[in-house]
């Protein structure tokens, strides 16, 4: 989808326009995978209109918009190569393709179009129903308690099975362990409290479920790429950023 030999060049993120900050990355790639695999389809549409109004909130020009939905493309083209599933199997790609070319159409709708129908496609229940809505029941679940000191075994009872069934089935689904999950969660919770700078870090640590300030700054950096700190300093740096260029 992308042009192979398109130029590149190097510079500092933080010297970069705003407008040409898309904020996509690894976790938003294995999120919609998840989201994929689970057959959930109304949370992989909410999943995307998160991101949608993420990079809203950034302005980003259009020409990046269409690199943006380049790069959320080929999440779904990875999906079905892992999966053996060709391209051409795909009926909506040929007007997505159409799009991102053109640039004309409603880009968004096309995308949602193109992921549920590849969910559709990919999402095979491992033992059928039972077993793929106790996953949504989890996702729920850490959704509404991830702001509470969790463990894999208080989970699983609230959710009334083993906490082994329950990690076994998990990663069996998703791909990915139940508290990676929990942490990815808990990172993107705190990323928005971060955007408020009255709020001491320490603080965003105990309202998404961390009490240990150390723990939440590995994790945090882990997930994010960068510190707490330096997510603040880079959000509020664009939010200023944003604000003189209405002036203008």
């Amino acid at each position: 989808m992308l042009e192979k030999n398109a130029p590149f060049g190097v510079m500092e993120y933080s010297r970069l326009p705003v407008e040409n900050k898309v904020d996509f990355n690894f976790y938003d790639q294995k999120a919609i995978a998840t989201n994929i695999a689970t057959g959930n389809a109304s949370t992989l549409s909410r999943y995307l209109d998160d991101l949608f109004a993420r990079n809203d909130k950034r302005g980003i020009s259009p020409e990046n918009v269409k690199e943006l939905y380049q790069q959320i493309c080929l999440t779904g083209e990875r999906c079905l190569n892992e999966h053996q599933i060709a391209l051409g199997q795909v009926t909506t790609l040929p007007d997505l393709r159409k799009y991102l070319e053109s640039g004309k159409g409603d880009g968004r709708e096309l995308l949602r179009a193109f992921f549920l129908e590849i969910q559709e496609m990919v999402y095979v229940p491992v033992r059928g129903e039972n077993v793929s809505q106790l996953v949504r029941e989890t996702h729920t679940y850490l959704e509404k308690n991830y702001g509470k000191p969790l463990s894999l075994d208080m989970i699983a009872d609230d959710l009334h099975v083993s906490a082994k069934y329950l990690s076994r089935v998990y990663k069996q689904e998703c791909g990915e362990n139940l508290t990676l999950s929990l942490s990815q969660i808990r990172i993107e919770k705190a990323k928005y409290l971060l955007k408020d700078d009255t709020l001491k870090i320490a603080d965003i640590a105990g309202m998404v479920g961390m009490d240990s300030r150390a723990t939440f700054l590995r994790v945090f950096k882990k997930i994010a790429g960068v510190s707490p700190s330096e997510y603040r300093a880079m959000v509020l740096q664009e939010g200023n950023a944003s604000e003189e260029e209405k002036e203008q």
